[in-house]
């Protein structure tokens, strides 16, 4: 048996070659031309998608990104699993191609835009206006805290009410943030608490395993709770009542698996207070419950955030 086109002559006439050869290599041009253009479209639908709003509504917004920002999102996003708690958020950063370093289980949650976070268009495409919380972290320019502050300033003409959590590189820029985003705004201050971190590590060698049982969802977390005024006046309610701190202490680790570590102290209770203007008391004695606005605690195992909701 032969293959019948291996019978068939081949042409020798020099012109019906130049015509087949010019047929070919334009028929591969035009199926070349086709796959750019698709591949064109393709791209452009998903540039387009990537520019429009996530559509989410009582979020968590994270404006600026950096290769560094992953831990931060991946700890984010495990403390939400750890509590069984829906965990939905938005990053708005400069990098057009970071959306292909959110990948794995624990990113999957976020919905990546690309756009500058003091522009409020771009701010739109993260819904920043329905969010819950906004965390501003600094680019890794020489003007990160400017940055950031430039970010809160935008962040408040959209949304004057939501919750903002600036990171800032230096202490001496706190009052500028402060000043601002004005109410509701807690500041946070890595710069120094990484200062703090490594000399901590440097004169007590080991302490680090310490930070990442407190800190981490690998461990049992540091939680705080501060008191609606409904639940301060029934506290006061008690506390004429002769209610003994000690007392709570012990009926907090026996029902609920709590370990109060520390109370949240205020000389001024009337009046609207934020989280900064409170005064950490760790391992209290006795409280004057009148000026208790809140707890700080360690859940036991996994019972974890209901139980100090449950608690407080």
């Amino acid at each position: 048996m032969q293959d019948p086109g291996n019978l068939v002559t081949s042409p020798a006439d020099g012109v019906v070659v130049a015509v087949s050869l010019l047929l070919t290599l334009a028929g591969l041009l035009l199926f070349s031309f086709i796959v750019g253009i698709g591949t064109n479209v393709v791209e452009e639908l998903v540039e387009r998608s990537r520019s429009q709003p996530v559509g989410l509504r009582g979020h968590t917004v994270i404006l600026g990104f950096t290769p560094a920002s992953i831990f931060l999102l991946e700890g984010l996003a495990e403390i939400y699993r750890k509590n069984l708690r829906p965990f939905r958020a938005a990053v708005l950063g400069l990098h057009p191609r970071a959306a292909e370093l959110l990948h794995g289980p624990l990113l999957r949650s976020f919905h990546y835009r690309h756009g500058d976070p003091v522009r409020a268009e771009d701010l739109d495409r993260v819904d920043l206006a329905q969010a819950k919380r906004v965390l501003v972290l600094g680019s890794d320019d020489r003007d990160a805290d400017g940055s950031v502050i430039s970010a809160v300033l935008a962040t408040r003409e959209r949304h004057p009410d939501v919750d903002l959590y600036p990171d800032l590189e230096h202490e001496r820029n706190f009052l500028a943030a402060r000043a601002a985003g004005g109410q509701r705004t807690h500041l946070v201050g890595s710069g120094s608490f990484l200062g703090f971190y490594l000399v901590q590590n440097l004169v007590y060698p080991g302490i680090q395993r310490l930070y990442r049982q407190l800190l981490s969802s690998e461990g049992c977390e540091i939680y705080t709770y501060v008191f609606s005024d409904r639940e301060r006046a029934a506290l006061i309610v008690r506390a004429d009542g002769g209610c003994d701190p000690r007392q709570l202490w012990r009926w907090a680790r026996r029902e609920h698996g709590v370990s109060v570590v520390g109370l949240f102290s205020a000389a001024e209770v009337d009046r609207s207070l934020e989280v900064e203007d409170l005064e950490v008391v760790l391992h209290p004695i006795e409280a004057a419950a009148r000026r208790v606005p809140g707890w700080l605690s360690i859940p036991e195992g996994r019972v974890l955030w209901p139980a100090v909701r449950g608690f407080g």
